[in-house]
């Protein structure tokens, strides 16, 4: 039994990583229409003067650049980062290998920034380090409401871009375990990942609204996803928890792996915390997604979000959000937090966040915009 499970774990993860190498289909060029002539130069007045006109569309919109650029300047690769966590089928790293794909068309290369998790993500957004961060939109919130409108960088800093399916908090423990609901980790040992992660987050939410701290556990554990499996399933650990999409690879490694069940958090404490908390909803996790695990699965959500620094250059998130777009069919059979129906759920920024200009001009020509 344990060979066998050990053996669907490494086919898995295997079937995964094939599928971002060769399943990226190919978009087609979005500066082909209009056609930018041999040497032609682009001015930055020409998305502005759009964008203004936008009640009066054109076929012969052009796209622009914060700065000047030449047609021979496109094909030349631009650099791009982008933070994200250092999980194998994380949103981000999805994205990089459409961009690495893609490069020849886009005209940009793209580097990775590992992180720890997602407050790593705006930290280094707003630090200037990286163009774009993958982050949960409930943190993002937190983030503004938190900081004085005097001392409000952040806010200042970024750009809404698109916003991804929902991901949620996997609570599991060991099938034999006698915990059955949240009201039972008291006093146990809880992994809780990275004090970076999106789960971490999510789980003080929790203690804040059930009034616990710290001390109210026997042990706090703040382990790696490679750490996780062995900890969970040789009981070193009473509960860990998991941020990701629905399904997440990483849970379906572990319920291969051994025996988990996953733990429903209560309707009651949902309702509580979502009614606080902005971008923050009811999530339910269908049964039978997970070995072991046929009953759904209530718990907390929230939409994934990718954000961009204010000193992106339009034609960079241009490119980059419509190449997203453009291929969303094949990235939701990667990783379902580009699963997005109906498809304006993808420029729904719910007043909160302001839009990146260049992406703005996007959601108007394909008439996403509420």
């Amino acid at each position: 039994m344990f060979i066998n499970r050990l053996l669907l774990a490494v086919l898995f993860a295997l079937s995964f990583n094939m599928q971002i190498l060769f399943a990226i289909e190919k978009p087609q060029n979005p500066f082909e229409k209009p056609k930018i002539q041999n040497k032609e130069i682009i001015n930055n007045a020409d998305i502005d003067n759009t964008i203004n006109n936008s009640k009066k569309p054109s076929n012969k919109i052009k796209i622009s650049t914060d700065t000047k650029i030449k047609k021979e300047e496109f094909y030349n690769p631009k650099t791009i980062t982008i933070a994200t966590n250092y999980a194998n089928n994380s949103v981000g790293k999805v994205i990089c290998s459409l961009i690495n794909y893609n490069q020849h068309v886009t005209g940009f290369d793209r580097v990775t920034k590992q992180t720890s998790g997602s407050t790593e993500n705006m930290n280094k957004l707003e630090k200037g380090e990286v163009d774009f961060a993958i982050v949960p939109a409930s943190m993002i919130f937190d983030k503004i409401q938190n900081q004085s409108n005097e001392n409000n960088k952040f806010s200042k800093n970024y750009r809404f871009m698109l916003s991804l399916g929902d991901e949620v908090l996997n609570f599991m423990v060991n099938k034999y375990s006698k915990i059955t609901s949240i009201d039972d980790i008291k006093g146990k040992i809880i992994d809780v990942g990275s004090k970076n992660s999106a789960s971490y987050t999510f789980l003080q939410k929790i203690l804040k609204q059930k009034k616990w701290t710290d001390n109210d556990f026997s042990g706090i554990e703040y382990l790696k996803f490679s750490d996780k499996i062995h900890a969970l399933c040789s009981n070193k650990v009473d509960v860990s928890f998991i941020y990701g999409g629905i399904p997440d690879t990483r849970v379906s490694n572990i319920t291969n792996f051994c025996e988990i069940r996953l733990i429903s958090i209560d309707d009651e404490l949902i309702k509580n915390i979502s009614s606080s908390n902005y971008f923050i909803n009811k999530e339910i996790i269908p049964g039978e997604f997970y070995l072991g695990n046929p009953i759904e699965i209530n718990t907390l959500g929230s939409p994934t979000l990718l954000i961009s620094s204010n000193n992106v250059e339009k034609l960079s998130a241009y490119n980059l959000a419509n190449l997203i777009i453009d291929n969303l069919n094949t990235l939701s059979k990667i990783h379902p937090a580009f699963n997005i129906s109906p498809l304006k759920k993808i420029a729904d920024n719910q007043n909160q966040i302001p839009y990146h200009q260049g992406v703005k001009l996007l959601f108007q020509e394909k008439n996403l915009l509420q």
